[in-house]
């Protein structure tokens, strides 16, 4: 992200090369670590790094080839229960997190799960990426995390800051 990059300017110009700097992150790859060392500008002093893995055995992954990839709504319907009608609660909907690789993504995905939800679950599946605002973030997160919100589509931006444990 742009602006990560602008940390560590504005950090060392506030402390100097003598204050020191943690970063922490829950899933980093030695990749993301390296563009976080260089990003915010650590230099070339001593560091330690601590790696736990990326093992969570609390998380499942449905992972799948896509048959349709030109349209990933086709790809999830799998997911939601085969009759919806206007008995269908809101508990029924599946929660989780549809991951898309841009914000129109998510916003034209919101739009087509909307179609096919039955009119008093529409207000189900919100939006979230790294263009909302602080406060419609916030919204978001407690929408989903009390199940307001069964669907989040959202970039990868929805990575930082999701502590909900029942997804």
């Amino acid at each position: 992200r742009p602006k990560y990059r602008e940390f560590g300017g504005v950090l060392r110009g506030f402390g100097g090369l003598d204050v020191p700097i943690m970063s922490v992150t829950a899933m980093s790859t030695n990749g993301t670590f390296e563009t976080i060392w260089n990003s915010v500008d650590y230099g070339h002093r001593p560091y330690w790094g601590l790696d736990v893995g990326v093992d969570r055995p609390n998380l499942f992954y449905h992972v799948r080839k896509f048959e349709f990839p030109k349209n990933p709504l086709l790809e999830i319907l799998h997911l939601f229960p085969s009759e919806m009608n206007s008995e269908t609660r809101l508990e029924d909907i599946f929660k989780g997190l549809l991951y898309l690789d841009s914000e129109a993504g998510c916003r034209t995905l919101v739009q087509e799960i909307q179609k096919i939800l039955p009119a008093h679950l529409r207000g189900c599946v919100k939006a979230f990426s790294s263009d909302l605002s602080e406060r419609a973030k916030q919204e978001c997160w407690e929408g989903f995390r009390t199940g307001r919100y069964r669907i989040l589509c959202c970039t990868d931006a929805a990575g930082m800051g999701c502590n909900v444990p029942n997804i």
